[in-house]
């Protein structure tokens, strides 16, 4: 679950400020200029996702036409050339599930549900797949209960322009062309808020420049790279072992700046500062990401986010996707097949499996029972100690947009419950969706559903500090939380590093284990970690893993 609009631009602010430091000239002019380039570099990005995308289909045909060629010689030198060749001329994906290896993917998040399409579509084995929620989607979640037809997001969000591999699925499946979600977006003046009072974000800026140059420095000395568990130099491991808030509070005097900087990096990381490795900044900061990469959260599924998952679940034969069934246990038996329990709710059953794909966060893998499993001490290390982001969700649903007559966009940062905002809204112009991002605690609240009446008070003081008066124009019964902790399916938000966590875990999350492969955006390259397109990566990953390429 990335963080969406606010994320992009703040990685295109901060990107702003480097430039305005290195040039000498106010932050605004800069930021302005490089709308332009922001346009070219975008025009460019997208150009590039339709070069991947071409190859990427050119890699599908090609290992088709190899898994088809190898069943040829395969069936060839049991039977003959003579006799192979009228089969191969009848071959359909399900004539080869007689021989198919039994597979088994955990979890139908868009992880797993990938991975088992792709399989499926290359080679025609059918995996089973097991889901210990009653619904397909795992993370991803839409909203259909607005007013005016309207819809929102109660997990991921954004798809940004350089991320072809989720595009190209979107395409492939036939669900139309991505929406556009900037085209009813007002460009305006974002709100900062810290203090009890706004503030204007060149002040705020202002505050922010020590922090920025200390990071640029330590992207340097840490070898400009992305440290692991295998691979790390010393100063790395220094970094890593400091917590974000004691490196923001090292680096710059001014509390609002102090304030600002742990607001945003919680929300897009997941976790509060002091529960984070400094890495995290140190590799963002380095120009590891911005808007020349293309990182700008700008599209969305059509029809919700959640229809990618029923779209790809469709694409399997009836039967193959069993929900409301939690894994308990895997065991690794003398065969070298593996043994997984489920609970379906009345009694626990044994499935084996000659591949597993593992397709669930690692915050709910560490109360499965893999002490049989036969994983390394680098899997089992990363699976107990990976952090899980303590960010929640509030959609709320307005009547008008309240932001848009102070002449502002609806995006603001601040120290309030409300932490991040943003417009949501894109269907129309009217009514229209605020999403707030926070890592409030909300102790006993659901996990899913309407805001409770406590939490809709203590929301309503802050919006109405934020844009006077708003809140009187919300439409009542439109109020929703979503409270990822408390999921248990999930228990969080995204994955991230606390202090120490890239040098002694990272990098551990994504390598096979035996015959069990591991999904999920957890496991995807760092760059892609906590994104829609990383969990859809994973799952092509595993897929290719599986089918032997």
């Amino acid at each position: 679950m990335a963080v969406d609009r606010f994320r992009a631009r703040m990685l295109r602010l901060r990107a702003a400020e480097r430039l305005s430091r290195a040039e000498r000239v106010p932050v605004e002019e800069v930021f302005g200029r490089r709308e332009e380039a922001h346009a070219r570099e975008l025009a460019r990005s997208l150009e590039r996702s339709a070069e991947l995308e071409d190859q990427r289909r050119d890699t599908i045909a090609q290992l088709q036409e190899a898994v088809g060629r190898r069943d040829f010689l395969r069936r060839s030198a049991l039977f003959g050339a003579a006799a192979a060749v009228p089969g191969l001329s009848g071959w359909t994906p399900r004539a080869n599930a007689a021989t198919a290896p039994r597979i088994v993917v955990v979890g139908a998040g868009f992880a797993g549900l990938t991975a088992a399409y792709r399989i499926y579509k290359l080679k025609g084995w059918v995996p089973a797949v097991y889901e210990a929620q009653d619904r397909v989607g795992g993370r991803a979640r839409t909203i259909r209960t607005g007013a005016g037809g309207q819809y929102t997001e109660a997990g991921p969000s954004g798809i940004s322009s350089n991320e072809a591999t989720i595009k190209s699925l979107v395409g492939e499946l036939g669900l139309g062309p991505l929406v556009d979600t900037f085209l009813n977006y007002t460009s305006a003046d974002d709100l900062y808020f810290f203090g009890g009072r706004k503030i204007a974000w060149s002040a705020l800026a202002a505050g922010t420049t020590a922090f920025y140059n200390q990071c640029e420095a330590d992207w340097v000395k840490i070898g400009k790279t992305i440290p692991s568990y295998a691979a790390s130099n010393a100063w790395a491991k220094v970094k890593d072992s400091q917590s974000l808030s004691s490196y923001i509070d090292a680096a710059t005097t001014d509390a609002n700046a102090r304030s600002y900087l742990k607001a945003i990096f919680a929300q897009e990381y997941g976790g509060t500062a002091d529960l984070t490795s400094s890495l995290h900044a140190i590799l963002e900061e380095g120009s590891f990401w911005g808007p020349e990469a293309g990182y700008d959260e700008r599209y969305a599924v059509p029809g919700g986010n959640d229809t990618l998952a029923t779209a790809l679940a469709a694409q399997l034969p009836a039967g193959s996707v069993r929900l409301s069934q939690q894994l308990r246990a895997i065991r690794r038996n003398a065969d070298k097949t593996y043994t997984l329990t489920f609970n379906g709710g009345k009694a626990n059953a044994d499935v084996v499996a000659d591949r597993v794909v593992l397709g669930i966060p690692f915050s709910i893998l560490r109360t499965v029972d893999c002490s049989r499993a036969g994983f390394s001490a680098a899997k089992l290390r990363a699976i107990q100690n990976e952090k899980m982001g303590s960010n929640a969700k509030l959609n709320i649903q307005f009547k008008s947009r309240p932001w848009s007559d102070a002449k502002q966009s609806g995006d603001s940062t601040s120290d309030l419950v409300t932490g991040a905002t943003w417009q949501a809204s894109y269907q129309s112009q009217s009514p229209a969706w605020l999403l707030a991002l926070n890592n409030r605690n909300y102790g006993s609240a659901a996990a899913h559903g309407l805001a409770s009446a406590s939490v809709i008070a203590e929301t309503n003081v802050a919006i109405d500090k934020l844009w006077p008066g708003s809140s009187q124009r919300e439409i009542s019964g439109q109020f929703y939380l979503d409270n990822w902790p408390a999921d248990p399916w999930v228990k969080g938000s995204y994955a991230f590093y606390g202090p120490g966590g890239f040098t002694t875990i990272g990098g551990a999350e994504a390598g096979r284990e035996g015959n069990v492969h591991f999904a999920g955006e957890h496991t995807a390259p760092y760059p892609s970690r906590g994104t829609m397109d990383g969990a859809v990566q994973s799952g092509e990953r595993c897929a290719k893993e599986i089918v032997g390429y």
